[in-house]
């Protein structure tokens, strides 16, 4: 059995619940919430401790009942192996506990679990602060990725267009217009020393350069075919 002190308390009665077990009972409503006479006639000089122990006296007296699909089930009030159902053998000790506590203290062990949830909360703030930062550094890195490959995307069409123009088939058309060019200049070279506008001597050299870099283009065409 949950018993929750609300902050208002003793002004405003305790909730007390039902966990972990899905029961029903007169005194038992929605949510497994207890709804008993000594809750119903709270007043601020009621006692906690006489609440707790006239629910337990009752429940002793009139087991709950198990529920099953959220169906209310009349019986014997048996547990999963046939016994009559009873709270943790522990209760007397924490009735006792809290029949040494006053009302201060018990506002006090209230507040130390509101402490508990506000250190919670706060824990939960700073991470959800911080999976923005890192959200807000992986869109960044994500930017910059787009444009290395964007880059990337430029240089490999870049390459593309350079393996083009170095493809066998254009390789071997340029090494024709080379071999075609040093043929004319050997004719060329030839009607200018028939003419007379150039000695034998720089006939024979313009000659034998143009032929042999007819002959150097040829040789490398050959190879690549």
């Amino acid at each position: 059995m949950l018993v929750v002190l609300p902050a208002r308390y003793p002004e405003q009665r305790p909730i007390m619940q039902i966990i972990k077990a899905k029961v029903s009972h007169r005194y038992i409503g929605e949510n497994y919430q207890i709804y008993h006479p000594s809750l119903d006639n709270w007043t601020q000089q009621s006692s906690l401790l006489f609440a707790i122990r006239a629910i337990h006296s009752e429940f002793d007296r009139v087991p709950p009942q198990l529920a099953y699909d959220e169906e209310v089930k009349f019986g014997a009030g048996l547990d999963s192996k046939g016994e009559p159902m009873r709270y943790s053998k522990n209760f007397e000790q924490i009735c006792d506990q809290l029949e040494g506590m006053t009302n201060q203290e018990l506002k006090d062990l209230l507040n130390e679990d509101m402490d508990t949830f506000t250190d919670n909360i706060q824990g939960i703030k700073t991470q959800a602060e911080e999976n923005l930062r890192l959200k807000d550094e992986i869109e960044e890195s994500y930017e910059n990725y787009l444009k290395i490959r964007k880059e990337y995307d430029s240089l490999k069409e870049q390459e593309q267009e350079i393996m083009m123009k170095l493809s066998k088939e254009n390789i071997i058309a340029a090494l024709d217009n080379k071999i075609d060019e040093n043929r004319e200049k050997c004719d060329q070279s030839k009607e200018s020393f028939v003419a007379g506008e150039i000695q034998f001597n720089e006939y024979m050299n313009e000659y034998r350069k143009a032929l042999e870099q007819v002959h150097k283009f040829e040789i490398i065409k050959q190879k690549l075919e």
